[in-house]
């Protein structure tokens, strides 16, 4: 068979299956396997540091924490809450963060969407926080929600790591 047909083959395959795989590196904030179960945030991504969210059950409420890292934009942290309840609320403006131990930051900016429970999904909703702190300056953060469904809780602690890491993308992502 020659190169030519080999490579067409390929090509074809790689259109018709939607997918891209490629080695590289990526900074994220890790989260610390003390303060919950490291997650997913995404289904697809990066395969070594694919784990870069903290779920943690606080009550009968599911709590996923996820922080964004990206060079040169501000801290951007998203925390989900999935729950059967139909009591549950937060104030994202009362969620802090303690960046590199030392001072607390509320966000400069909050966007909540919630969705009602439907035949496969509890309640959800999702707060995405803004920070006026840019990410490159931050090593380690720990975020603290205020009390949900009475129930306090402790931090959710991260360090930022670079890993190499292979990332992988599908249309059907």
């Amino acid at each position: 068979m020659s190169m030519v047909r080999i490579i067409t083959i390929w090509l074809i395959s790689l259109l018709m299956f939607g997918c891209a795989v490629y080695p590289t590196t990526r900074t994220y904030f890790e989260p610390n396997k003390e303060d919950g179960t490291p997650t997913r945030s995404t289904s697809c991504g990066y395969h070594a540091a694919a784990n870069d969210s903290l779920k943690r059950q606080i009550g009968d409420v599911s709590v996923v924490v996820s922080p964004r890292y990206k060079q040169k934009d501000n801290l951007s942290i998203t925390v989900s809450l999935h729950y059967d309840e139909e009591d549950v609320v937060i104030d994202g403006s009362l969620i802090t963060v303690s960046v590199n131990g030392e001072a607390s930051y509320v966000p400069t900016d909050v966007v909540v969407n919630s969705y009602e429970k439907d035949n496969t999904h509890p309640n959800r909703i999702f707060l995405h926080l803004f920070y006026a702190i840019p990410s490159e300056g931050v090593t380690e953060l720990s975020v603290t929600l205020p009390t949900i469904a009475n129930k306090p809780s402790s931090p959710f602690r991260f360090k930022k790591t670079t890993r190499s890491d292979i990332y992988y993308a599908s249309i059907n992502c």
